[in-house]
């Protein structure tokens, strides 16, 4: 069981911590239950601050119930002081101190990275379900690009994702930028990952895979993945 605490913070003062303890792994979204630190009444202090600061908000007043939308200046940061930035940051709660935090939009590389144990219970919820193809060739084409080809499955719409990872239609072939930052067998995990969480499918090397242009160290960790 994951019990990473994250700093919450709101105009650079720290106002709570949660564990960010849910998710909605597909969507990339966490989220979790605030405990406010030095915050006697929250829905107050929230419907305050939003107003103040002209952010939308939807609120029940007889309830004392308030839904936030984006937050700019509201972020949460892990134990290692690195910032789990989605692209919208928002609260919602009622009463004196029963808030959760979401952050949606968490790039899939972060959410690989910080929310492992999310996505591993989400991936053992579609276990029975989960489609499966082998891969037929893997390779670095022309452009330097790495390159996953299925035997059966297309993946025309996986640019939706916004993961840079896309599909060639003329090849029937899931591909990556030419690589910057991030090594080929970076790119070849945000591959798999991307196609296992976002479409629901596992691509499976089989003795039958076959290789191009793939240097040997490189196949060599691509095989022990």
């Amino acid at each position: 069981m994951n019990s990473t605490h994250f700093s919450i913070l709101l105009d650079n003062k720290k106002i709570g911590i949660t564990n960010l303890e849910k998710a909605d792994v597909p969507m990339g979204v966490v989220f979790g239950q605030i405990s406010l630190i030095n915050i006697a009444d929250g829905y107050t202090f929230f419907k305050d601050y939003c107003v103040k600061n002209i952010i939308g908000i939807t609120k029940y007043p007889e309830d004392k119930f308030i839904s936030t939308r984006h937050i700019p200046n509201l972020q949460v940061f892990d134990n290692d002081r690195a910032e789990i930035k989605g692209v919208a940051t928002s609260v919602a709660g009622q009463g004196n101190s029963d808030f959760e935090i979401i952050v949606e939009g968490v790039p899939h590389s972060m959410f690989i990275s910080k929310f492992g144990h999310h996505i591993e219970k989400y991936k053992e919820l579609l276990n029975q379900n989960i489609d499966k193809d082998n891969i037929s060739e893997i390779g670095i084409d022309s452009q330097e690009r790495l390159y996953i080809k299925p035997e059966k499955e297309k993946f025309t719409l996986i640019y939706r994702t916004a993961t840079e990872v896309h599909w060639d239609d003329k090849g029937n072939f899931l591909f990556s930028p030419k690589p910057k930052e991030w090594t080929y067998f970076d790119w070849y995990r945000q591959i798999i990952g991307v196609v296992e969480t976002e479409c629901n499918c596992k691509l499976l090397l089989t003795d039958k895979t076959i290789w191009v242009n793939v240097p040997n160290d490189l196949k060599a960790q691509i095989i022990g993945a």
